[in-house]
């Protein structure tokens, strides 16, 4: 595993010599809004559920997202998150090769090493070009990850073009983590939506939209060509009771969802217009809750210590393939925090420069 996960509040906070309390979480991806506040008092009324054992198959929760996506539930293989998947697929799918649309979320080069399989990046000459859709010729079986929108970059993809890709790699598979869509876009825009080409996986998180990190849940959607190669990996109760029935629960929050997007494409403009004084730092339009830096002179991994010293932990990127130790990423909170935020960025900037 890659070390330096966003969302290590716990380890960053044993440096800081402070409670995870006292940190402002700036690492991880998820909803500033939190939760549904509806979800709480949803599973206190469920707790006794716990003395049970979930449905094995999950059938009211494969369910729930079929008629979201308006597929069949045969297609959707839930699992506590979507790194189990993750890490299964390099094995599952038999393929010689790994290849990654870089830079990108490291786990799909670190779960194809473990299964021994060669793992290649696509890199493009700048985050702000990403993906670079240059394919290498024609060999073995290969799986080619896409992480669409992108961690870090924050880049989207259309759906039309992801569509030509999946054309272009017939005798692939295409592998797409949507984890970050419902930030950007509704369920239409979903390459599952309503089927899936015969040559494709879609990841699919409830951590990150519905901010509920502590209750893995994901699930893998597949198309009947490739069940055979899936299903046999569905294990019996796999996804604990409570979170089961939050998946079900929030899949029946579409307001809130909209209401999220909403608020990020209007808090995403005003921190482009504070960012944009900031001396010696370039940032990367995104269509998600994270937006990624560059400083031009100071070294990211000593400006994220010294803003943990102030009480915000943030993301250096100089660990993703393709990124260096002047990219660093932060995510979107309140608007009050964010400004909090973008002053005390702005005082140690002035002070590095």
């Amino acid at each position: 595993m890659l070390k330096g996960h966003g969302g290590n509040i716990y380890q960053a906070a044993r440096e800081a010599g402070v409670s995870p309390e006292d940190l402002v979480d700036l690492s991880g991806n998820i909803n500033p809004l939190g939760p549904p506040e509806e979800l709480f008092a949803y599973l206190k009324d469920r707790l006794s559920l716990i003395t049970r054992l979930p449905e094995p198959d999950l059938t009211s929760l494969r369910q729930a997202v079929a008629r979201r996506l308006e597929i069949s539930p045969d297609m959707v293989f839930p699992a506590p998150g979507t790194t189990d998947w993750i890490y299964l697929l390099p094995a599952i799918l038999r393929a010689e090769e790994v290849i990654i649309f870089g830079p990108t979320y490291a786990d799909y080069a670190d779960a194809a090493t473990i299964w021994g399989k060669k793992a290649f990046y696509l890199l493009p000459d700048s985050p702000r070009n990403w993906p670079n859709l240059n394919l290498p010729p024609k060999g073995g079986p290969r799986v080619y990850f896409l992480c669409n929108p992108n961690n870090p970059t924050g880049g989207l993809l259309s759906r039309d073009k992801v569509l030509d890709l999946a054309q272009r790699l017939t005798g692939d598979i295409l592998v797409i983590d949507e984890s970050y869509l419902p930030f950007a876009a509704s369920d239409e825009a979903s390459l599952a939506w309503g089927g899936l080409p015969g040559n494709v996986l879609v990841l699919r998180s409830f951590s990150k939209i519905y901010a509920i990190p502590g209750l893995r849940l994901g699930c893998l959607l597949a198309p009947e060509s490739l069940f055979p190669l899936v299903a046999p990996h569905l294990r019996p109760w796999w996804v604990g009771t409570l979170a089961a029935e939050a998946g079900v629960f929030l899949l029946n929050q579409r307001g809130f969802e909209e209401q999220t997007r909403n608020y990020l494409k209007a808090e995403r403009e005003r921190i482009y217009q504070r960012l944009k004084g900031l001396p010696g730092l370039e940032f990367f339009t995104s269509v998600t809750t994270f937006i990624l830096c560059r400083l031009k002179a100071p070294r990211a991994s000593e400006l994220c210590r010294r803003l943990l010293k102030r009480g915000f932990l943030l993301r250096p990127c100089g660990n993703f393939v393709g990124l260096d130790d002047h990219y660093f990423r932060f995510s979107l909170k309140d608007p009050e925090t964010n400004n909090r935020f973008l002053q005390v960025l702005t005082q140690e900037l002035v002070d590095m420069a």
